[in-house]
């Protein structure tokens, strides 16, 4: 036909159109008379729907195995090849890591053990074609192992208190067994237990758990030396006159003389250091002390050596004459 013509769309005189149909229809061409006519029947497929969906609260740790339905809609899983995305901690595609796995109805990939914490992670699978309506799954959660340090440093000089500081990072609350101490529920990054020294002390963290299972321990052991002890003692059934050289034995234990000062103190005559006369003397583990002339006659005589520090168990001589 040579004449004029015009398709049911509107277009006149063209041999061919080109248009993306929404839906089925069908579509006509006539000529100008009336007399011509031609009919083409166009269908349309529903447009295909891929549906990613995790359980509602559902809750794993980093480097665990996610199982999820994947739902698709007008078509069927061998027709695609497809992608498994996780979304960043915010929920966000924009970035997103791309994990392996086999898609189906029910899919499972392995959570990468690098992930941070949060509740806000999404899966999405996406075929290879942008026909496709895709809907990504509901948020899920992620937990982490739980992992304790000691922040202490781990050889202390003997105090009579020990703020023990440790650390613990991943998913919270857990439970932590700290030697020495009770079992105690950890709410926050940094916790802090005030422990009183009697003698000496060493703390080394036993377990950790979380909603994760068994948690990973710095193996460190903070310690404390034992409370430095000094003793003064004589000879037995001591004797000596006002005025003469005394000989006295000094002991320490756990610790050494140069690290402290000290003074050496007599008592009076009833054995009492109320005011003691003092002498300034070095101090090492034999000595020999010049008594005053001026002292009385007494049966109860004492010395004692003090060092600069309330932390010692002091022991003082026995008795002289």
């Amino acid at each position: 036909w040579n004449g004029t013509f015009v398709w049911s769309n509107g277009v006149k005189n063209q041999r061919t159109i080109s248009f993306v149909p929404a839906q089925s229809a069908t579509y006509t061409v006539s000529d100008s008379l009336g007399f011509l006519s031609d009919k083409f029947e166009v269908t349309v497929n529903a447009q295909p729907q891929i549906v990613s969906s995790v359980a509602p609260n559902t809750s794993i740790c980093a480097g665990r195995t996610l199982n999820f339905n994947v739902t698709l809609t007008n078509t069927t899983f061998d027709k695609w090849a497809y992608t498994i995305e996780l979304s960043d901690k915010a929920g966000d595609f924009a970035k997103p890591t791309k994990l392996t796995g086999t898609v189906g109805a029910i899919t499972s990939v392995q959570l990468p053990d690098t992930l941070s914490e949060s509740s806000r992670y999404r899966l999405r699978v996406r075929p290879n074609s942008d026909l496709f309506i895709e809907s990504p799954s509901i948020s899920f959660t992620v937990n982490r192992v739980a992992e304790a340090k000691l922040l202490n440093q781990l050889s202390n000089p003997f105090t009579p208190s020990l703020t023990l500081r440790i650390q613990v990072k991943g998913t919270l609350p857990a439970t932590l067994k700290v030697s020495n101490l009770a079992e105690q529920k950890i709410t926050q990054l940094i916790t802090e237990n005030v422990i009183p020294i009697a003698n000496g002390a060493s703390f080394k963290l036993e377990s950790l758990s979380n909603v994760c299972g068994v948690g990973q321990l710095d193996a460190s052991t903070v310690t404390v030396s034992p409370r430095p002890q000094i003793t003064t003692s004589l000879a037995a059934n001591q004797m000596v006159c006002a005025g003469k050289s005394l000989n006295v034995n000094v002991e320490l234990l756990n610790t050494t003389f140069d690290k402290w000062t000290f003074v050496t103190e007599l008592s009076d005559k009833n054995g009492s250091f109320n005011k003691p006369a003092k002498f300034t003397q070095a101090v090492g583990t034999t000595m020999a002390i010049l008594l005053p002339d001026t002292l009385s006659e007494g049966a109860n005589y004492r010395l004692r050596v003090r060092p600069n520090s309330d932390l010692f168990n002091e022991a003082m001589s026995a008795s002289f004459t």
